[in-house]
């Protein structure tokens, strides 16, 4: 299995996404396998979208792994499953990040909030 993108938040290879830290307390990862993906949106963070939730949510559809730099950062991708939660992370190179997806064959449309 490759890795096509890493960093401090996620994992991606060919076949899986890796989010460290997602679940509570516990601080476990969780892998969602490609083929589980439904859709990747990229979305713009503020502080009240997403910047000040270092774990969890306010949000029952959404699910934030731990991320203590998320204040720091500008860009969150939503990972759509299809089920009642859906994890919402923010990596550290988002372009890399998108680009990554994109190489995998999984578009990445833009969301305004």
């Amino acid at each position: 299995m490759e890795t096509i993108y890493q960093d401090s938040t996620s994992t991606l290879s060919e076949s899986e996404l890796v989010l460290p830290r997602y679940y509570f307390p516990l601080g476990s990862e969780k892998r969602i396998p490609l083929t589980a993906i439904q859709q990747v949106t990229e979305f713009q963070m503020t502080w009240f979208r997403g910047k000040l939730r270092i774990w969890g949510t306010t949000n029952p559809k959404y699910w934030m792994p731990l991320d203590v730099r998320r204040p720091k950062k500008s860009t969150g991708f939503i990972v759509h499953l299809g089920r009642h939660i859906n994890p919402v992370f923010s990596p550290d190179r988002p372009e890399e990040f998108r680009t990554s997806l994109l190489s995998l064959g999984i578009a990445v449309p833009h969301r305004k909030l």
